[in-house]
This record gives structure tokens, C-alpha cells and sequence, in this order.
């Protein structure tokens, strides 16, 4: 039997004024505009500019933006962006977010140890966690 590492709490969203420093967080927002940029490296850089649900200013930067995100991601969206918040110049930044439906929040998420080539086993399924008795964690 596989047991999870921890478990995520998805039940509440925080908004910009709720943000601390260095801390992992999720954020609801809206994507106002993308920009896309080429560093001094080489490398693309994508600048998601979004608002909270109380119309506050945030960003996100994307250091690997595929075509996969380039579907996904576009203006006047709305996500859940999780990932460690982090005070830039006047605003606040997330680096690299993992994106999440808002219709996929609300709950306790388990969080299970990804096994084998990116994330997957060829054992089975883990995305398919096993219900927990009588709700307990």
C-alpha cells in the first residue's frame, strides 16, 4: 500500500494582499497579458501579468513555456497559479507556477512521491489515490 508524503490544502485561495515573502502559496487570478522575451542566454522567458480576484497586480514567469502553455495560458483566463510568492521591486512574483483549474480546489489533496520517469510508474496508477477510511488523515 502506497501512503502519501503529505497532503495539500486546497481549500482556500489567498489574494495578493495575503501573500508572504518566500512562502508557497495559491493564487487565483486572472491573465491580463503575456509578454514573451529571449534572455542574454538564450532561453525564452514568458511574463504572465495577472490580478487577484480584488483586482491586484501579480506576475508570473514561465522559464520553460511550451506549446502545451501557449494553448493553455492566454488573456482573460482564469487559474490558480501554486508556487512560492516572492517580493520584486514594487510587486510580487511567482517563478515557474504549476497551474491548477479552479474548479480543482476546495478540498485536501494527497501529494504522492513521483516514481519513474517523469512522474509516472510503470507499476500502476498513482493518480488514482485510495480513499481514506472514515475521511481521517
Amino acid at each position: 500500500r502506497v501512503l502519501p508524503l503529505r497532503y495539500e490544502d486546497r481549500r482556500e485561495t489567498a489574494t495578493v494582499a495575503d501573500l508572504q515573502d518566500d512562502t508557497a502559496t495559491f493564487i487565483e487570478g486572472t491573465v491580463t497579458r503575456l509578454d514573451g522575451r529571449t534572455t542574454k542566454n538564450g532561453r525564452n522567458l514568458v511574463v504572465a501579468y495577472c490580478r487577484d480576484r480584488a483586482g491586484e497586480p501579480f506576475q508570473c514567469l514561465f522559464f520553460q513555456f511550451g506549446p502545451f502553455q501557449r494553448k493553455q495560458i492566454r488573456t482573460n483566463t482564469r487559474w490558480v497559479f501554486a508556487g512560492k510568492a516572492k517580493r520584486f521591486r514594487d510587486g510580487w512574483t511567482i517563478a515557474q507556477p504549476s497551474l491548477k483549474a479552479p474548479e480543482e480546489m476546495g478540498s485536501i489533496v494527497p501529494v504522492y512521491r513521483k516514481r519513474g520517469r517523469y512522474g509516472t510508474d510503470p507499476r500502476g496508477d498513482f493518480g488514482n489515490p485510495p480513499a481514506c477510511a472514515g475521511g481521517a488523515f
